[in-house]
């Protein structure tokens, strides 16, 4: 779906547009771009009079053209005809099938935009005036029960939507007000069984090795982590649910819940009624539980109480904001814990990152010629109608430890591999680019010298 500017389609007539077969695309340094199927001189001057600017036509096979115009129509209808409520969801079910994980809409001096963020890059899909993009942003307001009156104050909300009558999503939407207007990120989560399965999951053969021993641990601390959007959630409803069983109780700490399972015991915390990660452990333990998950480690309390009930004969998964497994062990100390409970309480530590995934049916196999790099194979992105530039979704880059992190020079190569490993088997089975790869590479190294 190529970019939809509604600021430019509402000067022009759909019967106008069908009958010439024309389609603006953008504004940019006072020159409005068309695409046409054909060149006309009096069309053009009537459109530099409409739009009062210089117009630059662009030539397209009237196939492609008509294609376009009846999806862009498609959506754009909307705003006219049946209303905010409509568009909105129509602007949802094009986010769902172009596999974006992220709805942004931003309002700046000259423009408001909404974008999509796509394996991981952001993408301007809609160009619209104030007006139309105010009614939008109160439209999602009222649906994820938020206060459309008040402008001033970051608000969050969460809405439902059921996409083709088979998959439920559970949206996210967050509201802050900028210097232009108020921005709204909806983020979708898409609700699916199948993607919790850590076998059919991207890990390579010693990384499935290393999750099942981390799964038959009984008792101790398993610790993921890794930035926002990198996929931490998703492993850790992988793993509980390779844990799931009536032999078990399973309790989990979360805010919010994103995926509700069958079997488990699921606190959704509330930090307004005093329902923290630290007080809701609290109580968890006298729930007589066998395995919990809290969300995250945020605090001093959160960090104490998921320590000791490690210690204690439970089992504990939970996530960490850190860049690398190495940095676990200093953050656990900086949240006052001491070294002797980090050394008795953790178990395992799986640190990820999210890249994007190569195309399985145009990716192109190339000669590598850096005998630098350790791999024999490589692959790079070309493009298809099937997919995006090349790319298809993202797949979890991964570095785990089994056992405990006391020196990095003992680090046992059985119980441990890490992420340069997890890139060069990717590479060589095609799952990522060789730029990709490389430029992991570089910052991965970037980031060591840093260190």
């Amino acid at each position: 779906m190529s970019l939809i500017n509604f600021e430019l389609m509402e000067k022009l007539s759909q019967e106008f547009v069908l009958k010439h077969m024309i389609l603006p695309i953008k504004k940019e340094n006072n020159v409005i771009t068309i695409e046409v199927c054909e060149k006309n001189e009096n069309i053009l001057n009537y459109l530099k009079t409409i739009y009062g600017m210089e117009v630059n036509l662009v030539l397209r096979s009237r196939e492609e053209l008509r294609k376009k115009i009846e999806e862009q129509y498609k959506i754009f209808g909307n705003m006219n005809s049946n209303g905010e409520n409509k568009l909105v969801e129509e602007i949802i079910k094009l986010a769902i099938r172009e596999r974006a994980s992220d709805i942004h809409f931003e309002c700046y001096k000259e423009k408001c935009v909404i974008r999509f963020r796509i394996d991981g890059v952001m993408f301007t899909k809609f160009i619209l005036n104030v007006k139309q993009y105010n009614a939008l942003i109160i439209r999602v307001k009222f649906l994820a029960n938020m206060d459309i009156a008040d402008k001033l104050t970051p608000q969050d909300g969460k809405l439902s939507f059921q996409f083709e009558d088979t998959k439920n999503f559970d949206l996210r939407v967050s509201s802050v007000p900028t210097i232009q207007g108020e921005k709204l990120v909806i983020r979708l989560l898409f609700k699916n069984e199948e993607l919790l399965n850590i076998e059919k999951m991207c890990y390579t053969e010693k990384q499935k090795r290393l999750m099942d021993k981390i799964i038959k641990v009984q008792e101790g601390l398993v610790i993921i982590c890794g930035p926002t959007g990198s996929g931490k959630s998703t492993t850790l409803y992988s793993l509980l649910k390779q844990e799931n069983s009536n032999e078990l109780n399973i309790t989990t700490i979360e805010d919010p819940t994103e995926f509700i399972m069958n079997d488990i015991n699921q606190i959704n915390i509330n930090e307004k009624m005093g329902l923290s990660f630290s007080k809701a452990l609290k109580h968890v333990l006298r729930q007589d539980p066998d395995v919990i998950m809290v969300g995250e480690i945020r605090d001093e309390d959160t960090a104490q109480n998921a320590v000791r009930a490690a210690i204690t004969g439970h089992k504990v998964y939970s996530t960490l904001h850190t860049d690398s497994i190495f940095n676990v062990w200093n953050r656990l100390k900086d949240m006052g814990v001491k070294e002797y409970l980090i050394k008795d309480s953790i178990k395992a530590i799986i640190s990820q990152r999210l890249i994007r995934k190569l195309c399985p049916n145009c990716r192109k196999l190339i000669e590598v010629d850096d005998n630098d790099l350790k791999i024999k194979k490589a692959y790079k992105a070309v493009g298809c109608k099937q997919c995006n530039n090349g790319y298809s979704g993202r797949i979890v880059v991964s570095e785990i430890l089994y056992g405990n992190l006391q020196e990095k020079t003992k680090l046992s190569e059985e119980n441990f591999q890490s992420k340069e490993e997890c890139l060069c088997d990717y590479v060589e089975n095609g799952y990522i680019s060789i730029d990709d790869f490389k430029r992991y590479i570089s910052i991965s190294e970037d980031k060591k010298n840093f260190d």
